[in-house]
């Protein structure tokens, strides 16, 4: 009889392993991979029940980070492509790097749901998705999960992923450097699931003292990017580190959202104080360029000199536009309409929020920048009209410019404003 053949160690084959105990810190926004046959119900973003931390998703996450590190610092786009492919795979070949989720048997993953809207009956017939009160600024970030205008459907929900799991990896040993950047990348700025770059989803390590760090995982890049079009890490000069620590994940996570809700809307900042019933106007140049394009305004919203322009492309696009006062007719603000691309239906956004595991136990918040993208030429388009009207128009700024919008300060960066703001620390 033969003897059984012996596995081979995986250094005994030039492998070595990269092993982490990881968990999910933040509130998860879908993730499974069911496609609801209604259209009605595609809101309600549904995980995995069975396996909510798959390998092939963590994977995916994997690639990019891989990418966003080490990918865009080749010399070609064909050489980033070949490398990724050898190391992740493609569809005519495995990778290099075998991946697996195993469960922690005394820790099993479980989800449960975490409501942030809620339907309330306005009148006879009249339903209504509303912010539930304990949300805080969950809600902002998680808007998808609304149901469509007009739907009587119930809204989607958050769902929180308790447990724990066992990334395990095993990699070429030439490769194990640059695959372990990737892992501590997305350990610190990714996640999984839908809205990772607004914090949903986002994982960690268990064990505080060997949680990689944002500014120190930045700090191991090896140089500038170098293809453009590839999302990529820079320097520490992307990253914006809230001063405060926090108790918990959720609560840091909620203190970024708050920060980027103001930036953008928030009375005082966003825009100027309202009252109980009507918000002030917006500091911001959108809604009077709207105005200004479509010949259309309601009397009690005089003209504004502001600058014809659209900075708040910058957060990543389709942007809807609505007015309380607008489709109400030729004495009305303009009816709904919606930037976008003009070759493209969305553009990602380039700013990450994320809540992170500090080695002392707490937690922080982070904003930070991508890089390797630019904003494309952009359309405004109007929504309900069939033969609906669309404009050109722009989103950069000049400096002039910059100091006639209040939020700016004078500086025409407006994602390098927005990380200014939130190192300030100030998340009322």
């Amino acid at each position: 009889m033969l003897a059984p053949v012996q596995p081979r160690a995986p250094q005994d084959r030039g492998r070595v392993v990269i092993r982490r105990e990881i968990q999910v810190i933040s509130p998860l926004l879908g993730g499974g991979v069911h496609v609801p046959p209604d259209e009605a119900e595609h809101h309600k973003k549904q995980p995995d029940q069975v396996t909510p931390l798959r390998g092939a998703a963590v994977r995916g996450q994997l690639r990019f980070f891989w990418r966003a590190t080490t990918g865009c610092r080749l010399s070609s786009l064909a050489e980033m492509w070949q490398r990724e492919a050898q190391l992740w795979g493609a569809t005519s070949r495995p990778g290099a790097v075998s991946l697996r989720i195993d469960p922690v048997p005394d820790k099993p993953l479980k989800l449960d749901s975490l409501p942030v809207y809620e339907t309330r009956q306005s009148g006879s017939n009249t339903r209504s998705t509303r912010a539930r009160s304990d949300a805080g600024s969950l809600c902002y970030g998680a808007f998808p999960l609304q149901p469509p205008a007009g739907k009587s459907e119930p809204p989607g929900t958050l769902w929180v992923l308790s447990g724990r799991a066992f990334l395990h990896l095993e990699v070429p040993k030439e490769q194990e450097a640059e695959v372990t950047l990737a892992v501590d990348a997305w350990l610190c700025l990714g996640g999984v699931g839908g809205r990772t770059r607004r914090g949903f989803g986002a994982v960690a390590v268990v064990e505080p003292r060997d949680a990689p760090q944002p500014d120190e995982v930045l700090g191991r890049l090896a140089g500038p990017p170098r293809l453009p079009g590839v999302p990529a890490l820079g320097g520490v000069e992307d990253l914006a580190l809230h001063p405060k620590s926090f108790p918990s994940a959720c609560e840091a996570l909620q203190c970024a959202l708050n920060l980027l809700q103001r930036f953008r809307q928030g009375p005082g900042l966003g825009r100027k104080p309202g009252d109980i019933n009507r918000p002030g106007r917006s500091h911001w140049p959108e809604a009077e360029t709207i105005r200004r394009l479509t010949g259309q305004r309601h009397p009690r919203h005089t003209e504004q000199p502001m600058p014809q322009v659209f900075p708040r492309a910058a957060f990543g696009l389709p942007i809807i536009f609505h007015f309380k006062e607008g489709g109400k007719g030729p004495q009305s603000d303009p009816d709904d309409t919606r930037l976008q691309p003009q070759q493209a239906d969305r553009m990602a956004s380039p700013l990450q929020l994320r809540p992170y595991l500090r080695r002392n136990g707490s937690f922080g918040a982070l904003a930070l920048r991508l890089r390797g993208t630019s904003l494309p030429p952009l359309q405004l388009v109007e929504i309900k009209r069939q033969d609906g009207r669309t404009w050109p128009v722009a989103a950069e700024l000049t400096q002039q410019m910059a100091r006639q919008i209040a939020p700016l300060q004078g500086q025409p960066d407006v994602l390098q404003a927005f990380l200014t703001l939130f190192r300030q620390g100030d998340c009322r």
